[in-house]
């Protein structure tokens, strides 16, 4: 440990008798001047603390690396606000200078009486601020009650704080409570995160199982500031999944549980992915959304728009209104059915309601073909397409598309006049409007 330092926490706690005020205290001035880092290493093994025989803490080992102030001066400098009180700019300043390289603990295990928190491994690497590299939980499971939630790993990577956005916010004339007394308005200067992900998580309630999923992952996820001022913070990047979500049948409802029973699932679970990616150099935005029931089905859905600026953030009302309408143009859009087993199970299920054999109902759902398109007076061309698409699908393909590729991006007032004079093959042909396997 720097000597420099221990010293003063000595001196201070000698002179006054007080511990827990060290680092809120200016006058000590503990980080003035810059004396190097805090510490290099320590590491302590067998850590036990008990109170009343009631609560119990225990810790195989843990570590703590590289320990260090640097920036606390230069900070505490830049907080010039004369709303923020001499101990509030000791406290920031202190959490946004704080950086150290690693902080471990293995095999943590606390009890409260019949509650626990158990972790196998914890660790967070390369702290920055409020920033950081790494922060990894292995086999986790918190229990309060009945109620008990585990997961077998977390992990958050590259978390990324805009220091600037805080030192500007601080500096605006914010009081104490604007923060609520827990800096949890800090959280706006949230600039980019790598990647965060749980595996096997599970939640259960009153000794019953409220749901679960395999795996959950939120990255690539990106802010930015527009705006005249750059007061304005969107995303313009998100990638969102979770696979194999598993809620308790009775949350389902009786009808949509029992549907499923009788179409021949035993469980449902269900899967989910969404992407954002905003071009604003290029003006262009794609959006993809996937849902499904895993083992059975999914859906796909993705649009590509050009002329999408950032001018949209500052529209409210009737330009927002002829802004939509006019600017953004669509350039692709893509809407798929994929099968994986619930096509033939349905069939099967509906066929025998309807004193059907699966065959039979297949050519029932061709003939309703016809009839469907000669009374929404689809287009010729396109009823074709159709009729062949959704056949083929019935019947053989496990794959069925609605596909609009326009020769050259479209808006939707250039769609406009052919929707109030219900002209579809103008709409079929402006769009390229395309249905097949």
């Amino acid at each position: 440990m720097n000597a420099k330092y221990v010293n003063k926490i000595a001196e201070h706690i000698s002179m006054s008798g007080e511990y827990f005020d060290i680092f809120f205290d200016d006058k000590e001035k503990i980080f003035s001047p810059y004396s190097g880092k805090y510490f290099d290493k320590i590491k302590f093994t067998g850590v036990e603390v008990s109170k009343n025989d009631q609560e119990k803490l225990t810790i195989s080992e843990f570590g703590f690396n590289n320990f260090d102030f640097k920036k606390f001066q230069t900070i505490k400098k830049l907080i010039n606000s004369s709303t923020v009180s001499n101990k509030e700019k000791n406290n920031l300043s202190l959490i946004l200078s704080m950086t150290f390289d690693k902080l471990y603990f293995k095999d943590i295990n606390f009890k409260s009486g019949n509650n626990f928190l158990l972790s196998e491994y914890l660790e967070i690497s390369d702290w920055n601020g409020l920033s950081f590299e790494k922060i990894l939980v292995n086999n986790f499971i918190f229990q309060e009650n009945n109620n008990q939630q585990s997961f077998k790993k977390l992990l958050i990577e590259d978390y990324n704080i805009d220091e600037n956005a805080i030192i500007s916010l601080l500096n605006s004339g914010y009081d104490i409570n604007y923060f609520g007394g827990g800096y949890s308005q800090l959280l706006n200067s949230f600039k980019s995160l790598e990647n965060w992900e749980i595996n096997n998580y599970k939640a259960i309630e009153n000794n019953k199982k409220l749901f679960s999923f395999e795996h959950a992952q939120i990255s690539d996820v990106n802010f930015d500031y527009f705006g005249g001022s750059g007061d304005i913070k969107v995303p313009t990047s998100l990638y969102l999944k979770v696979k194999g979500t598993d809620f308790n049948s009775n949350n389902l409802g009786k009808n949509f549980r029992n549907m499923f029973d009788d179409v021949g699932y035993s469980s449902v679970k269900f899967d989910f992915a969404s992407e954002l990616k905003w071009n604003t150099t290029r003006n262009n935005i794609y959006l993809n959304l996937d849902f499904g029931i895993t083992n059975a089905a999914l859906l796909k859905l993705s649009a590509n728009f050009i002329d999408f600026n950032t001018d949209v953030l500052t529209l409210t009302g009737a330009p927002l209104t002829t802004y939509l309408l006019t600017n953004p143009k669509l350039k692709n859009f893509n809407f798929s059915l994929v099968d994986d087993s619930l096509k033939d199970k349905l069939i099967a299920y509906v066929s025998k309601e309807e004193n059907m054999t699966p065959s039979q109902y297949k050519d029932f759902l061709t003939q309703s073909l016809d009839i469907y398109a000669t009374t929404f007076g689809i287009d010729q061309n396109l009823a074709i397409e159709m009729k062949k698409a959704v056949v083929n699908f019935i019947n053989r393909s496990n794959k069925i598309s609605i596909i609009i590729n326009p020769p050259e991006p479209i808006s939707i007032t250039e769609l406009m006049p052919d929707f109030l004079s219900q002209n579809t093959g103008n709409i079929v042909s402006k769009l390229n409007l395309k249905i097949k396997n």
